[in-house]
């Protein structure tokens, strides 16, 4: 399924044109990315100093219902391999990609879903690269933004609880 159509509306010191939106495409997941066979990094693949993304290796952890682990705090292993973060898409925060996915999930207690389901999602992405990772850095800008405004806010907020007990003692 393709979208093309020249919806997009720019405006460029004052002036609206339209642009055209770069076409996007569905796809299956299984046609866009490689699965690990056992779902999970061999030893090889990890290391403790640096790397993208932190990675639990099964069978390291092993927690109760209603624990967590903070991953700032404890020690994990990073993804050593850059390729397998660099597959990594947005379009696995799409609400309609969660809501193909609950149908298929198996289990009561632990839910999981099949590979072979898995590879059947549809996933809508755009069909450039560079315009997925465009997109992914736009977002990742928005996402910096949103933490210094609100490391901001945290101060601000502690500069007048720390104002308020000084002008007013009795204030608690």
């Amino acid at each position: 399924m393709e979208r093309s159509k020249p919806v997009g509306i720019c405006i460029d010191d004052g002036k609206r044109q339209v642009v055209n939106v770069v076409t996007w495409e569905q796809r299956k997941l299984g046609d866009v990315f490689d699965g690990l066979q056992n779902n999970t990094f061999s030893r090889a693949d990890l290391n403790y100093e640096s790397g993208a993304v932190k990675n639990v290796h099964y069978g390291d952890v092993l927690i109760k219902f209603g624990d967590f682990i903070d991953v700032s705090k404890d020690e994990l292993p990073f993804i050593t391999d850059e390729s397998q973060t660099t597959k990594y898409n947005s379009s696995f925060l799409q609400d309609a990609y969660h809501k193909q996915l609950i149908p298929l999930m198996q289990g009561i207690k632990v839910t999981s879903i099949s590979k072979s389901a898995l590879q059947e999602a549809d996933m809508i992405l755009p069909k450039s690269f560079e315009e997925q990772a465009q997109i992914g850095e736009y977002f990742s800008n928005i996402d910096h933004l949103i933490n210094l405004h609100q490391r901001k806010c945290n101060w601000l907020k502690n500069l007048k609880e720390y104002m308020l007990k000084n002008i007013f003692p009795r204030y608690k």
